[in-house]
């Protein structure tokens, strides 16, 4: 895993707007109990701890050793066997944004349970997930890759991610069976910012303009559809 790499992209243009599309999903959360699973460089359990009581776990020592905000919130290094020390209906919010792509296909019903599990009953689950549609439309316009744009059409959903290695696009609704959780909503992200040229990203006044625009379209088919990721709430 290229731990540096992936902190570079984070302070690029084209990461900074990632999150600020995030946070501006995810300014609700207020006064609860939040587990952030996959907490990566800690950039949204930092921005949760603003106005929550957040505890982060992390696998990656150097994604903790590197993480931002290390004061504001709890830290833990590891994964699913943590969960264990949580009770039942522990968690007001549970986020997990790009981690089950990065897990082995069969037991991502056994991380999706685990954390069904420990979130309260009317809590909610924040999940954000690569999509498909996305993909292939990053892979034929901004990279100029038809071949592997045509792959993912034709349904090959593994990929190779610099950061983080080998990753599987999954369908989320085949795993929920048995988690107790349901779908209530989502949100494209990613909709037109990746498929500009980058030269346009360093534009001083980008971030804003693109933002309101991702922000318009986020809930409205079929922009969402073609996103490059989906954020999902699920409810419990």
């Amino acid at each position: 895993m290229h731990v540096e790499h992936y902190k570079d992209n984070i302070h690029a243009p084209w990461g900074q707007i990632f999150y600020t599309i995030l946070f501006a999903h995810l300014m609700g959360i207020k006064d609860k109990r939040v587990l952030d699973f996959g907490s990566g460089f800690g950039l949204t359990a930092d921005f949760l701890s603003a106005n929550n009581d957040v505890l982060a776990i992390e696998p990656n020592v150097d994604m903790v050793a590197g993480r931002f905000g290390k004061d504001n919130y709890r830290q833990l290094t590891g994964s699913l066997e943590l969960l264990s020390q949580f009770p039942n209906d522990y968690f007001d919010v549970i986020i997990c944004h790009n981690v089950l792509e990065y897990v082995s296909s069969d037991s991502r019903a056994i991380y999706l349970r685990e954390l069904g599990r420990v979130l309260k009953r009317g809590g909610q689950l924040s999940l954000v997930k690569h999509n498909a549609a996305g993909k292939a439309m990053q892979k034929a316009i901004f990279e100029n890759e038809s071949i592997q744009a045509l792959r993912l059409i034709s349904g090959d959903i593994s990929y190779e991610s610099t950061a983080l290695g080998h990753g599987q696009i999954y369908d989320l609704e085949a795993l929920l069976p048995d988690t107790g959780l349901t779908i209530s909503d989502y949100r494209g992200i990613r909709t037109f910012y990746g498929l500009q040229d980058n030269k346009f990203k360093r534009e001083s006044d980008w971030i804003r303009r693109m933002t309101k625009l991702e922000l318009a379209v986020a809930r409205q088919s079929p922009y969402r559809d073609i996103a490059y990721f989906h954020h999902y709430t699920l409810v419990k």
